[in-house]
């Protein structure tokens, strides 16, 4: 975990100072090439906090998070905080912040390769601009493709700080820099344009009718069942099952597998993260389901984490080898779906 601690005035609210409820706040700042001429250690070129509304780049957003909040309890905001370097790299990472009595400290949903000891920022208000101060050996944050890929909460790798990387002072900055900065990383990855996952389970969940209520993928260009190695794949959920609060955060969806005349039957939980959701795919322990099963054992299984990205017309699964039939290579590969009927995955579980 990624601990940051913000300080300001005595007698202020340090969030509230820091980043003002019901407002998007950037602050930055970027340095040229002559500065990072005159300071060969510092690998950072510009360094960004923000809690400027990401929106549709977000698999769920602000507002949807806002609406779990309890205004009873003591405020919390979630800045992004943004590093590009000299590379050209561009590292991000949530923290999620609160007031504890004249400070704000802050925790990191990730975890830093680094013996998994603690890294620390420290934030101070120096009049109208924010001190960050750096305290750990290299950047508690990661880039999107890692972030994205990788089913765990680590770091492929950890990008060192240079000895002058270690204060910095930001100004305020317009709120669109912020945003610009948002779109060029979320953008890397992920099509915006193109409806969150989110969105279509709260749409279902939210409808009247019960073939509303359930949504089906089918994965696209399998072969048929009659043929090939590659098992046709069906993914089943019924929202309705689900007692949800206002937000979706986590669902699981019923696998059917099909290969010639076998059929596997098994469940991929997922879990929300900020571009895509984190997934566990297993063999399922259902009694009923396994009697569901047809010769089983020509289809290979074993237990697998990945990723469920947004994709036009369905998703993408991305990081399985064995789900999509290639056991054998270990190759993660990216699986296609598409959204069709839900009496497609009826179809299939017969």
């Amino acid at each position: 975990m990624v601990f940051l601690t913000v300080s300001s005035p005595v007698g202020g609210a340090p969030l509230d100072d820091l980043f003002p409820p019901k407002q998007g706040t950037c602050w930055g700042r970027v340095y040229d090439d002559a500065h990072l001429a005159k300071s060969p250690a510092q690998q950072t070129r510009a360094l960004y906090i923000s809690t400027v509304d990401r929106g549709k780049n977000l698999e769920i957003s602000v507002d949807d998070l806002a609406e779990l909040e309890d205004p009873s309890q003591p405020r919390t905001v979630s800045p992004q905080v943004y590093a590009e370097l000299r590379s050209g790299t561009l590292l991000a990472s949530d923290v999620t912040c609160s007031d504890d009595a004249s400070a704000t400290s802050c925790v990191s949903e990730i975890g830093v390769n680094r013996g998994d000891r603690p890294s620390a920022m420290r934030f101070t208000r120096v009049g109208a601009q924010l001190q960050v101060n750096l305290l750990s050996a290299a950047w508690p944050l990661r880039t999107l493709a890692d972030q994205i890929s990788r089913a765990d909460q680590r770091s492929a790798l950890s990008y060192a700080m240079g000895a002058d990387d270690r204060v910095f002072r930001l100004d305020r900055l317009p709120a669109a820099r912020c945003a610009e900065v948002e779109r060029r990383y979320a953008g890397a990855f992920t099509d915006t344009r193109l409806p969150s996952v989110f969105s279509r389970l709260r749409q279902a969940a939210s409808a009247r009718t019960p073939e509303a209520q359930r949504l089906c993928l089918r994965s696209v260009g399998a072969p048929a069942t009659d043929g090939g190695k590659q098992p046709a794949l069906h993914l089943f959920l019924d929202t309705q099952r689900y007692d949800w609060p206002v937000t979706i955060n986590e669902f699981t969806f019923r696998v059917t597998q099909s290969l010639g005349a076998s059929r596997a039957i098994s469940s991929l939980s997922c879990t929300s993260r900020t571009y895509a959701w984190r997934c566990q795919w297993r063999a399922t322990d259902d009694d009923r389901e396994q009697t569901a099963n047809r010769a089983p054992e020509r289809i290979a299984q074993r237990d697998e984490d990945g990723m469920l990205l947004r994709a036009a017309g369905g998703v993408l699964l991305r990081g399985f080898s064995c789900l999509a039939g290639q056991c054998l290579r270990n190759a993660p590969t990216d699986i296609a779906l598409t959204w069709v009927s839900p009496s497609a995955c009826e179809a299939a579980s017969r």
